[in-house]
């Protein structure tokens, strides 16, 4: 009686254990092949359990150190740009942001730490360089057109004083040649007059030119010490600027992390608007699974170096690779 019990009760399970074992049987002689005639089926399943190939990816602002001195508009704006960068190379929509909190969702922040910190300082010195080689171009601009105008000035007034002294030497023979006549005719005598009137009035002429140019010479050298001066300080702070430590450095500008299922992307140091747009662009390009291109012209090279980096071929390509249902949506 408990050895008939005992084989009436496993009869379920070995039954159990048949089945299984057909399906699995079947699964492994039928399955690969039909998964490589429907990869679209293949990747729908494998969807379930990875999330790289899901598209939509939404994402949410998380937070914005004010320090960075970035509005939420302004950042949604290049946010914009650069995802729609995506969309475009993708043929897709791959990227949407989403205002409701989900743990599927990339959770983008932005740290502030030293590296926005140091970034800040040196643009505030290359601003100050930049500010003062425009004032010294300003003031070297002035400068030499004060110079040109005193080397007008000054031949100008040469030409006049050397008629000046012509006509006087001239107007001195004369009298003198008169005098030893005993006297001149009244119409002659009359010319002599006004010559020497005329000479007078050019004497006067030439005291006001000679004050021009002399306030003009003070004017030159007071722009030539400012020159020297602002030369120093600027070659001071030239030389400051390329002796800090952080010229050159580099910074971890970005950072996506996946843990658990989590996303996080966290941007911690960018300098200008194309900057920033790159590191997006490339810390969601990880976000999409990819890895960094060695080619330095790809958005997904290892360091932001260029304002003309951009999304490569073979970063689509690499794209499709981890998600070769792309093929057939590029292909619409």
């Amino acid at each position: 009686m408990k050895i008939r019990k005992l084989l009436k009760s496993n009869h379920g399970g070995v039954l159990t254990t048949l089945i299984l074992a057909g399906l699995i049987f079947i699964a492994l002689t039928y399955l690969p092949a039909y998964f490589n005639n429907h990869p679209e089926i293949k990747n729908y399943i494998i969807s379930w359990f990875d999330q790289t190939c899901v598209y939509p990816k939404t994402y949410e602002l998380v937070s914005i150190d004010p320090r960075f001195n970035l509005s939420t508009s302004t950042l949604r704006k290049n946010l914009n740009i650069a995802l729609t960068a995506w969309n475009k190379k993708v043929g897709t929509e791959v990227f949407s942001l989403t205002d409701t909190p989900s743990t599927k969702s990339i959770k983008l922040s932005f740290v502030f730490d030293e590296r926005q910190s140091s970034t800040l300082t040196m643009k505030t010195i290359k601003n100050s360089i930049d500010s003062g080689k425009e004032d010294y171009t300003s003031l070297k601009t002035k400068y030499e057109l004060a110079v040109a105008n005193h080397r007008q000035l000054l031949s100008d007034y040469n030409q006049i004083f050397a008629d000046y002294e012509a006509r006087g030497k001239k107007l001195e023979a004369d009298i003198s040649y008169w005098n030893r006549q005993g006297g001149a005719p009244k119409d002659v005598y009359n010319n002599l007059n006004l010559e020497k009137t005329s000479l007078n009035e050019l004497t006067q002429t030439l005291s006001e030119k000679a004050r021009v140019i002399n306030a003009l010479v003070v004017e030159i050298n007071d722009l030539a010490s400012a020159l020297n001066s602002l030369s120093k300080n600027l070659n001071l702070e030239v030389n400051n600027y390329n002796s800090s430590d952080l010229v050159g450095k580099e910074f971890e500008e970005g950072l996506y992390t996946l843990n658990g299922g989590k996303q996080d992307i966290k941007i911690f140091q960018y300098d200008g608007v194309i900057k920033l747009q790159n590191i997006l662009v490339h810390e969601f390009g990880h976000a999409l699974g990819l890895d960094h291109n060695i080619s330095e012209q790809s958005v997904m090279y290892r360091l932001n170096t260029s304002k003309t980096q951009t999304i490569l071929v073979s970063d689509i390509e690499n794209l499709k690779k981890l998600c070769p249902v792309l093929d057939k949506v590029m292909a619409q």
